[in-house]
């Protein structure tokens, strides 16, 4: 990496032989200390630079495009545009121009029609997770939260702040008891409560997209990182159109471990799977199938066989969007390093079947009763025979 600009030299007056004249010695001190900020400038660039180069390589969060179609100085344009919403609501933090209780809901909301992608400006591209008024043409690869908020149905999406209300059917995140005493408060609670009432002062959206970072270079993949250390953050390779129309290779490559951790940990791995299991711990640390024994839960973070019916699905050649797949290595996907993860058979914002699942549970019957060849039987290939 090459330090853009330079540490600039300042002019002093040189020291002479013979004795010393009046201001020699404020002299002295500012060459001592002139020379004690280059090297803390030079520590610091180093510093950067290593920070710079240990983050991860696989996203494209990064926006282009004038600055004015997100922000405004002084909120005093005239006149004010009306796809900003309401002027009295401002100011927002970070100056934001566009208004709402959620800023984050504010513009990856459509209130219009069903298209998924929005410009803003006509030329900044937005990813839509809520169509708030008909239903999605094509849902994004996290699904949306229109089929949960339109039909009144907590069990077809996350429970999000200032999107819907704190779920009817439970007090708590599922599989929650996996998690460390100390973190059963906010998001790891419920994304629907009011982010003041979090140690973090983040909850809804940010409850999971932690620190968004919409300039950043190398930010963390879809901002998904944890709140107790820098390392933790997940990875994974971001399709260019969020998978509105997902091919054989136009899709997201997300990434996986077969490392088995515990929640809390797990994340240092940078897997989608331990993201999830942040408030989810007892479906990954209590799903059995140690030392060969019958598994208790579906596996995550696990290899899909390369044998027996799992053989027959090569996620390479194959895809399905029904059941995608992570990689020990997103950069250099292959067969062998295919891992079953949570997002496997579920999005994570909503979809228009329960428990946020990709198909229809209850359409999915063995022996050849139903949904030949797809949801469950894109990986257990022989059971609907």
């Amino acid at each position: 990496m090459k330090h853009q600009g330079k540490i600039q030299d300042i002019s002093l007056p040189t020291r002479q032989i013979g004795p010393r004249r009046v201001g020699e010695d404020d002299v002295d001190r500012r060459l001592i200390s002139l020379s004690s900020r280059r090297m803390v400038v030079k520590r610091a660039i180093i510093f950067i630079s290593l920070v710079i180069f240990t983050l991860p390589c696989y996203t494209w969060a990064q926006i282009t495009g004038p600055c004015v179609f997100c922000h405004t100085m002084h909120a005093s344009q005239s006149p004010w545009p009306d796809e900003w919403g309401d002027k009295a609501e401002l100011p927002q933090p970070h100056l934001i121009a566009i208004t709402g209780s959620d800023y984050c809901k504010a513009c990856h909301t459509n209130s219009s029609d069903g298209n998924t992608i929005k410009l803003l400006g006509g030329t900044i591209r937005i990813p839509v997770v809520y169509n708030s008024s008909v239903a999605p043409d094509k849902p994004l690869a996290g699904g949306n939260f229109y089929w949960m908020v339109h039909n009144d149905d907590d069990t077809l999406g996350h429970n999000v702040w200032d999107i819907s209300s704190p779920d009817a059917n439970l007090n708590e995140a599922p599989g929650i008891a996996g998690i460390a005493p100390g973190c059963l408060v906010g998001c790891h609670v419920s994304l629907a409560t009011d982010p003041v009432d979090s140690p973090l002062d983040k909850n809804g959206c940010q409850g999971c997209h932690v620190y968004p970072s919409h300039h950043g270079k190398n930010a963390p993949y879809r901002f998904l990182t944890g709140h107790v250390g820098p390392n933790y953050y997940a990875e994974g390779i971001e399709d260019p159109d969020w998978e509105q129309n997902p091919t054989q290779t136009n899709h997201n490559w997300y990434k996986g471990t077969t490392e088995r951790y515990l929640t809390g940990a797990g994340l240092s791995n940078h897997s989608v799977s331990a993201f999830c299991a942040g408030c989810h711990g007892d479906f990954h640390d209590d799903m059995g199938g140690e030392s060969g024994s019958s598994w208790l839960r579906h596996p995550s973070d696990v290899l899909l066989p390369m044998d027996g019916e799992y053989g027959d699905y090569d996620p390479i050649t194959t895809y399905s969007n029904d059941a995608p797949v992570a990689y020990l290595d997103p950069g250099s996907p292959d067969r062998d390093s295919a891992v079953v993860m949570c997002l496997s058979c579920h999005r994570p914002h909503g979809s228009p079947y329960p428990d946020m699942l990709r198909w229809d549970y209850a359409e999915q019957k063995a022996g050849g009763g139903g949904a030949t060849g797809t949801g469950c039987f894109r990986c257990h290939t022989q059971k609907d025979d």
